[in-house]
């Protein structure tokens, strides 16, 4: 028994294959990700290493050999060059395409440790550099207010960039602009030499004083805790305080001193004279006061004077003076001629940029709803009640007409200090505008097919079916294009509207043929089994035509395969189902 009589023999069972696959083309349609082009991984690896005050040929022959003979011997390695500058190298590793850049990076990592030994101490750690189009900012918002800029962006810091940071898909969140502070220690030299103390010393003690490390684990009662070393400078009177040195002296209590000199005293006065022989001179005030003093060396008479140990101790403010001050800014961003802050999202590699920027929105929103000065206005009420139709009229409206019926405004929210949110680049508001372009061309190239096609057929019931047949051959498709890791974008939606094409043909060829067979036979389901069967093998060839057209295009190498291989596929998938 063939598929066609099968159909038409079990139309429950057909029905309800069909719904299942719908079932799943919708479930399937949500999870698949709106990108602008095909994912484009370049395989290649920038190695870059400083090497602080370094000429570029000494750079060149202490640095830049080393790691290129480390990596050279890589597999899938196509090519290795180099260019050493003052201060720094750049190693460039280029690979064969489709090469895992995750695993290459972790190859390159354990080469470069191996030279850790061979390198000179000077030369800073390697970091690896890659070129991903997906490490650029999928939102840029510039903060502005009444206030100084300072507080602007510790405004910035403290609200916009800790919601933001908790968002799904967010991986960085870089502010810029306006001034950033930081500690500064004026250090004064001449105390610095006079403690016998150096700018390195001083350094060093501040690195230690100033951890934040793990320290293991313990386990009591079946649950593991994480311990942790912290010691981090809460305030600048805790770094004033900080001890950078602790000497050391001997000296002899002040009463020893006293009594020798008292002692040597009496010893020159003359041979065998007693103090008490001298009382008869002295006044009876400093007779009283000699005789206590002597009273108590007479006790100490004939023990040696003990030492004590007398500790300095030397701190930051001792030597310097602590303070804030500004970073020199190397950015300046400016919101209708005032100067702002710059706020740039990044989002992580297999994120959705349209999801991630609606999130973006909301918690944008949401901070704005948090810092507002006065409540929202029943007539903002009753337009955010209604905005979801609107935006739904919107979008039926622009994929049929190419027609907006309603203009969707922001709602004006004045926030405290003066502070204003303002979206400068959206990279999903682009990607959006073109999917949609490319979904209004194929469907109103679908309508026009059917009209075409009612238009030479005059039958309103032949119509209805090709014109049923391509949103489920649409539907079904985004199933395979879930399994296969395709997302939305320009070159799978082209391939659906090319698929659009040879559907129509198809269902046109065998409509005709079905037409046929009713001019001379009665039953309905006999000419539609017959004209079927009839037709089914040149139908088919056609179909296999049209998908091995695009068969080539897998074989491409390089950046062109990753671009049209989603072409490629949909257009497959979409004939075939």
């Amino acid at each position: 028994m063939n598929f066609a009589r099968l159909s038409i023999d079990r139309p429950i069972a057909v029905a309800m294959l069909v719904m299942g696959v719908l079932l799943l083309g919708v479930v399937s349609l949500q999870k698949i990700p709106l990108n602008l082009l095909p994912d484009i991984t370049y395989p290649k690896i920038t190695i870059r290493t400083e090497y602080p005050h370094a000429a570029p040929r000494e750079v060149e022959e202490r640095v830049t050999k080393y790691i290129e003979s480390a990596v050279g011997i890589i597999n899938n390695v196509v090519k290795v060059s180099s260019v050493s500058r003052p201060g720094w190298s750049d190693v460039y590793v280029e690979f064969k395409w489709g090469s895992d850049v995750d695993i290459i990076a972790m190859d390159i990592r354990e080469k470069v440790q191996l030279l850790d030994n061979i390198l000179p101490e000077e030369v800073e750690r390697p970091i690896l550099l890659r070129y991903d189009p997906n490490q650029d900012p999928i939102m840029v918002l510039a903060v502005g207010g009444e206030g100084d800029l300072a507080d602007v962006r510790r405004w910035v810091e403290m609200n916009l960039e800790l919601e933001l940071e908790r968002l799904d898909g967010v991986a960085a969140v870089k502010v810029e602009g306006g001034y950033e502070d930081e500690i500064l220690i004026e250090l004064d030299e001449r105390k610095l030499d006079s403690y016998g103390l150096s700018l390195a010393t001083i350094s060093d003690r501040l690195n230690r004083e100033n951890v934040n490390l793990a320290a293991g684990s313990i386990e009591e009662g079946g649950a593991k805790i994480a311990v942790r070393t912290v010691n981090r400078f809460a305030s600048l009177e805790d770094i004033r305080e900080l001890i950078v040195s602790e000497t050391s002296s001997a000296s002899s209590p002040p009463s020893s001193g006293g009594i020798s000199a008292l002692s040597a005293l009496s010893g020159g006065m003359g041979g065998g004279m007693s103090m008490g022989g001298m009382s008869g001179g002295l006044p009876p005030g400093l007779m009283s006061l000699l005789g206590g003093s002597l009273g108590g060396g007479a006790a100490t008479r004939g023990r040696q004077p003990t030492e004590t140990t007398a500790t300095s101790i030397i701190r930051i403010k001792d030597i310097g003076r602590v303070s804030y001050r500004h970073k020199d800014r190397t950015e300046i961003a400016r919101l209708n001629g005032k100067e702002s802050i710059k706020v740039s999202v990044y989002k992580e590699g297999d994120a959705n940029i349209v999801t991630v920027a609606d999130q973006v929105k909301e918690a944008v929103q949401n901070i704005r709803e948090r810092h507002r000065l006065s409540p929202r206005t029943p007539e903002w009420e009753a337009e955010l009640a209604v905005r979801p139709l609107k935006n739904l009229i919107n979008l039926v409206g622009f994929l049929f007409i190419n027609l907006k019926p309603f203009t969707i405004v922001d709602e004006p929210i004045e926030m405290e200090q003066g502070v204003e949110i303002v979206p400068i680049s959206d990279q999903s508001t682009f990607v959006m505008q073109s999917i949609m372009s490319v979904a209004q061309n194929a469907v109103i190239g679908s309508i026009f097919a059917v009209m075409v096609l009612f238009f030479f057929l005059r039958n309103w019931s032949s119509t209805m079916i090709v014109g049923i047949a391509i949103p489920i051959s649409f539907i079904a498709t985004f199933n395979l294009m879930y399994f296969n890791d395709i997302s939305f974008n320009i070159m799978s939606l082209g391939g659906l509207a090319l698929g659009v094409g040879v559907l129509v043909d198809n269902s046109i060829i065998v409509i005709e043929n079905i037409l046929r067979y009713r001019t001379f036979t009665v039953g309905l389901k006999e000419s539609a089994q017959k004209a079927t069967e009839e037709i089914a093998t040149p139908v088919i060839s056609g179909t296999l035509t049209n998908c091995i057209v695009f068969f080539p295009i897998l074989y491409l190498e390089g950046m062109f395969q990753q671009i049209f291989g989603d072409l490629a596929w949909t257009v497959a998938f979409s004939t075939l189902t």
